[in-house]
């Protein structure tokens, strides 16, 4: 990467004798190096991380848990081009070369409703180490300032940030009033503001984000049973110790009472429907049984439970009637399952690796 880059800026020294071909080139070389880093959840490498604003360690400290911004930058761009689908490697590239990357930025993120790009959104102004003379060369010498294109006065209002028919779908997870009934899940739909507030309220779950997900959990605090709050196995599961498999407080309360109800939201803006919440908890409740001596390493990772939830597709693939027959996802219904929306794309699934899986 070093000398790669240090090639091609030999040749941006001189604009007059540069080759357009090899702006394209480099242009290239950075959505490349920003989309795998992407698809492998770590940190661009520094010769290209500020071309887009990225910076690991960079920036003020942020609302989201002292995250600084540019680590936030990070993780908007992942809700821009992984979780969203804005725009393609074809689309950033070209950007790249009109030199307009930073005002499209902006523009893409009011597309990709999450907490990472509301908050950005919010901030974007503080974004002060873009790597300048890099887009200025990929751009040959012609890109445009951000503070040039004109904004509305109200453009980062937290209410004008998204679209207001855009909605986010969560879901809620009613508590059990015995050991006997199964826990309730009640989807419903929210706005980007809200999002932005219950997960203000809320807790990043331990478990599934080793398992690739960024789940936020609400405590909803029943007002109607303020002495006897229902147990609510699938939040305990989500709040568990990764190391002992075990939830503290207040997830796991002792005495008289449980948890009562929660919403599982996904902090990047997802979607976190009934069938999302089942098969996770399911998954979650095998997991439990393996805690022991040792910790179940093999099965706390995404390719392990994407293996899980391929499985459980294809066991409904067989009979498209019959029910499953044990477990959370019993309460799913067949023809759901295609809704998946925690499931990779199914081009992934070939660089899977091979591991233990459940029966």
């Amino acid at each position: 990467f070093f000398l790669f880059k240090n090639i091609l800026m030999a040749g941006f020294a001189t604009f007059e004798t540069l080759n357009t071909s090899l702006q394209k080139e480099f242009a290239k070389r950075c959505v490349t190096e920003l989309v795998n880093a992407i698809e492998n959840d770590l940190f661009p490498s520094k010769e290209f991380e500020k071309i887009f604003g990225i910076g690991l360690h960079q920036g003020p400290a942020t609302e989201l848990d002292g995250m600084h911004l540019g680590e936030v930058v990070f993780n908007a761009w992942i809700s821009v081009l992984k979780y969203h689908g804005v725009v393609n490697a074809d689309d950033l590239t070209v950007s790249l070369l009109r030199g307009t990357i930073k005002s499209d930025f902006r523009k893409w993120l009011k597309m990709a409703p999450s907490y990472y790009t509301m908050v950005l959104l919010k901030r974007y102004d503080e974004i002060t180490w873009w790597d300048d003379d890099s887009l200025n060369k990929i751009a040959g010498g012609q890109q445009q300032s951000d503070s040039s294109i004109p904004t509305q006065s109200n453009e980062t209002d937290e209410e004008t940030v998204f679209d207001a028919k855009e909605k986010i779908l969560i879901t809620c997870c009613q508590g059990q009033v015995n050991h006997t009934v199964i826990c309730n899940y009640i989807e419903r739909e929210i706005t980007a503001k809200q999002l932005a507030q219950l997960i203000a309220r809320g807790a990043e779950a331990p478990i599934p984000r080793l398992l690739g997900l960024d789940l936020c959990v609400v405590r909803k605090h029943d007002r109607l049973m303020p002495n006897i709050l229902k147990d609510n196995p699938p939040a305990v599961y989500a709040m568990a110790d990764p190391h002992s498999g075990l939830a503290g407080p207040p997830w796991c309360a002792p005495g008289i009472g449980g948890l009562g109800s929660v919403d599982f939201i996904l902090s990047d803006g997802r979607n976190f429907g009934i069938v999302d919440a089942a098969l996770l908890t399911d998954y979650l409740d095998k997991l439990m049984d393996l805690w022991g001596d040792d910790r179940p390493t093999s099965h706390l990772n995404p390719n392990a439970f994407q293996k899980y939830i391929r499985k459980r597709q294809k066991i409904v693939l067989k009979d498209g009637t019959s029910p499953m027959t044990s477990g959370f996802a019993a309460l799913i219904p067949f023809d759901s399952l295609d809704q998946v929306h925690i499931a990779w794309p199914r081009v992934k699934l070939h660089s899977l690796k091979k591991i233990c899986e459940f029966e």
